[in-house]
Formats: C-alpha cells, structure tokens, sequence
C-alpha cells in the first residue's frame, strides 16, 4: 500500500515544471538532496529548457505532486 504523498523520482523526470502562472520552467531532469535530521531534504530541482540546465530553490515551490508540479 503506498504512503501517503510518497513520489518516486522516476515518475517526475522528463515532466514539466510550471511557475505560479503556469506557464512553463522546464523540464524535471534531477533534484538535489542534502543530508539532514533526521531525514534528507531536497534542497533544489535540476530544470532543463532549451539544453541549458539551472536549478530551481525548493524553496520556491508551493506545490510538488503527480497531477500538479
């Protein structure tokens, strides 16, 4: 039975990431994690666009799911 909220980074790479307007970031290529207690925490999401990769802060993100990202 899956916990619920649990994501799977495989599901979310290649999917676009929108902006509070809803227009177009990029695409999720990887996100990075750094140590913490007592769990990990994801610090930034890897975004391609145009072959040009920059990172976006986890901090800016105010909704991270499978229907919306």
């Amino acid at each position: 039975m899956p916990i619920f909220g649990e994501l799977f980074l495989s599901e979310l790479l290649k999917k676009p990431i929108l902006d509070l307007k809803g227009d177009n970031l990029g695409t999720l290529r990887d996100i990075i994690i750094v140590k913490g207690e007592p769990l990990p925490v994801v610090k930034s999401l890897i975004v391609s666009r145009k072959k040009k990769k920059f990172l976006v802060p986890w901090e800016t993100m105010s909704i991270f799911n499978k229907r919306v990202m």
